[in-house]
């Protein structure tokens, strides 16, 4: 599989309901965050990502060397309680000049995803790059998306805390989704959850 995907691994939020730094949490002894970062630094990915972007906020220096160790460039959002948009807006604009076919936007508080359901996702979308490529378990939607870069401009006009789900639904006749297993699906938003 070839192409030219960007990936926005998106980690800048407050975890408000998490009690802590969710994306600290060690699951398995492995920080949520860190877990993301390995499942898309894994080679297996090398021949369809042509970037890698973590956003997230400089209070996480020790995951930032992380990322970058794993050929992840960081993108700071210091203003995270504007809400998700201004991540994407971030992350959009500094993949851009890669000029990529698609942009995966992945969250990193789904411990359970695993390389094969993001491999199928982009696999799906490189057969027909003008559509919106999401998992999906028993028909609903979940993380993470592929967006051709078509949609770049319209998710980086998302404000306050709006997320991809908003142009999804405004081009609902494009969206493809992949069936897979719930627990994959499933992101940790409470202590109790994991």
């Amino acid at each position: 599989m070839n192409g030219s995907i960007a990936l926005i691994l998106l980690a800048a939020g407050n975890s408000k309901r998490f009690d802590g730094d969710k994306l600290a949490y060690a699951l398995d002894g492995v920080p949520l965050l860190s877990r993301a970062l390995r499942l898309y630094a894994d080679p297996f990915f090398d021949k369809v990502l042509a970037d890698r972007i973590l956003v997230t906020q400089p209070e996480r220096a020790a995951f930032c060397s992380e990322a970058e160790a794993l050929g992840f460039r960081v993108v700071q959002n210091n203003r995270p309680e504007e809400g998700i948009s201004r991540s994407i807006r971030l992350g959009v604009q500094a993949t851009m000049e890669k000029q990529p076919a698609g942009i995966l936007f992945s969250v990193a508080d789904q411990p359970f995803l695993t390389e094969k359901t993001v491999y199928r996702l982009l696999e799906r979308f490189q057969e027909d790059p003008s559509r919106i490529v999401a998992p999906a378990s028993d028909g609903k939607r979940g993380n993470p998306v592929v967006f051709p870069a078509a949609f770049a401009a319209e998710l980086a006009n998302l404000h306050g805390d709006i997320g991809g789900s908003a142009v999804i639904r405004k081009h609902a006749d494009l969206l493809d989704l992949v069936e897979t297993d719930g627990r994959e699906l499933k992101d940790v938003d409470l202590r109790t959850e994991v």
